[in-house]
């Protein structure tokens, strides 16, 4: 075999080598999606090996991947040079998880979790000439809170007792309602959004009636643990006519009592906390 063939061969078997499955620097990790509740803490995986003759200096990043590419990237942690650089972006809530990141876990934990934290993270090492990074996907979640109780109360501010109060839902009222006919007061039970909507309320008494609405909003069911703190009072205001109340003293003894109709008047609406309220 002549020598130029000994070179040409020799140099194919190294491109070869050169281009084979094996990388000289691989992240191995697997897992790129992270689903976690606000306030815990969640560790993102970054391991990786390194070819055992590159004796480079190693330099390890975490950045946080921006959603506009024309924005710079945020640096949260960094080594290198054997010193790791842990207060860029979250002081004391984010460190590596090895004292050693060089060695080959390059992992991350993340404590104290909010939902701005949501992003995509990329890990990046460097080990020149060879560079390896992966993406991984952070969702930081809210959990779900604890079905509450809720009391809506109404009260006429006027009007001679006895008077009684009744509560209705134009889509029916809850199974888990309950209405207090003689305070006023309605209780939900464990409320949820199919409790939302329109709630009528009314109170009479022997000689007229007046009744109101409120709207049961979600962003009220939304905050329930703040609703369950804070009664929520509905203030039934008994308006009448002048000439009405003129009307009403000038009663016979031989007739009975007239029964005077509900206003007409269109009931006018004003936000009271949370909920809505339609007032006569």
């Amino acid at each position: 075999i002549s020598s130029d063939f000994s070179l040409l061969f020799c140099g194919c078997v190294i491109g070869w080598f050169n281009t084979g499955p094996a990388c000289a620097l691989e992240i191995t990790s697997q897992i790129k999606y992270y689903y976690v509740a606000g306030d815990s803490s969640v560790t993102l995986q970054c391991e990786f090996v390194l070819a055992s003759d590159n004796l480079a200096h190693t330099e390890i990043e975490w950045i946080i991947v921006p959603p506009d590419r024309d924005k710079d990237e945020d640096v949260i942690i960094w080594y290198t040079g054997g010193i790791i650089y842990d207060n860029l972006h979250s002081p004391q809530r984010v460190h590596f998880t090895s004292p050693e990141p060089q060695d080959g876990i390059a992992s991350i934990t993340m404590t104290d979790l909010k939902h701005t934290d949501s992003g995509t993270y990329q890990c990046k090492v460097k080990k020149l000439p060879d560079i390896a990074s992966k993406n991984l996907f952070l969702s930081v979640m809210e959990r779900p809170s604890k079905p509450r109780d809720l009391r809506l109360r109404c009260r006429s501010s006027q009007g001679t007792p006895p008077l009684v109060y009744k509560w209705a839902k134009r889509s029916g009222l809850p199974l888990h309602a309950f209405v207090d006919t003689i305070m006023g007061d309605l209780y939900l039970k464990k409320i949820s959004e199919r409790d939302c909507g329109m709630y009528l309320y009314e109170v009479e008494n022997l000689v007229g009636k007046e009744e109101c609405e409120v709207v049961l909003t979600a962003a009220v069911v939304s905050v329930v643990v703040v609703i369950v703190t804070v009664i929520t009072t509905v203030i039934c205001y008994h308006r009448r006519k002048k000439t009405q109340e003129e009307f009403g003293n000038r009663i016979l003894e031989e007739a009975p009592p007239p029964y005077p109709r509900p206003s007409r008047k269109r009931p006018s609406s004003h936000t009271q906390g949370s909920v809505q309220v339609r007032k006569c």
